[in-house]
């Protein structure tokens, strides 16, 4: 009997063990990460111009273009001392959809920021988290990723808009825009510079400067207006600017030329 006792008591402690081992080992499997997860957002960086609320910005976008043209994308931003999190959380279709496609967008403000380096994560539907990192300085923003799983980062570097920048564009016949850019040049020169050979080249959220050119153009407009042809205008404002002689040189630039469309803004975001 006692024999029969000690087996059955052996029995039990082997399963209970080769229970608690299978238990083991399914805790001691390595965590699962995905990988090469679908694109499916576009991010990029730009600069909220504001007088005094100015900021950066992520662009969001999906890479696919939706069903409605006034789609959005939800998300949640999170930024406690060194440490940011984007979550990028789902497209949302609108309750009034406008027909046509384009790609679901939201803009998300990251507040203010001061210089330094910041933890960046950037989290996909619950599936993946891009770590990275965002550095501030004076001059610029710039973003390095680890991963860019799911997302696409268009920019990795955003220079920040000079504060006496005055830019914008002019829509006009081709043939026309080379005697209207000198034009304009004289009419301004006592109060701005053209400014393509001053500023840096690179990305600066509004535009583009890139020196290596050959046709004469150098900057570039990252949203151009829906026109045939336009060229755009960069200039540096001389210190002490009268405001309101440049906005009336604008005006009777304008007049002399009533074919023409022109818009511009300063470093605050403020269109003349």
């Amino acid at each position: 009997m006692k024999i029969v006792l000690r087996f059955r008591l052996f029995v039990i402690m082997a399963v209970i063990l080769l229970a608690s081992s299978c238990q083991l080992e399914k805790l001691s499997d390595p965590i699962i990460i995905p990988n090469n997860i679908k694109k499916e957002f576009y991010i990029d960086l730009q600069e909220y111009l504001h007088p005094t609320n100015r900021q950066l910005r992520f662009l969001v976008k999906t890479i696919e273009a939706q069903d409605c043209q006034n789609s959005t994308v939800a998300t949640d931003y999170v930024s406690a001392g060194r440490e940011i999190t984007l979550s990028i959380n789902d497209i949302v279709p609108p309750a009034d959809c406008v027909e046509g496609t384009a790609p679901a967008k939201t803009d998300v403000f990251a507040g203010k920021l001061t210089n330094g380096v910041y933890n960046l994560e950037i989290a996909l539907r619950n599936l993946v988290v891009n770590n990275g990192r965002l550095t501030i300085n004076d001059e610029s923003y710039t973003i390095n990723m680890e991963t860019q799983e799911g997302i696409t980062l268009l920019h990795n570097s955003l220079l920040k808009i000079p504060s006496d920048a005055f830019w914008g564009y002019i829509v006009c016949k081709e043939s026309e825009w080379e005697a209207l850019q000198q034009e304009l040049d004289s009419k301004l020169a006592d109060l701005a510079t053209p400014a393509s050979a001053v500023y840096r080249d690179g990305y600066y959220g509004f535009f583009e400067i890139n020196s290596n050119t050959t046709n004469g153009r150098n900057v570039f407009l990252i949203n151009p207006p829906a026109a045939t042809f336009h060229f755009p205008i960069l200039y540096q404002l001389a210190d002490g600017l009268d405001e309101a002689r440049l906005k009336s040189l604008i005006q009777d630039f304008k007049s002399d030329h009533p074919d023409i469309s022109m818009e511009a803004r300063n470093a605050d975001g403020r269109i003349f």
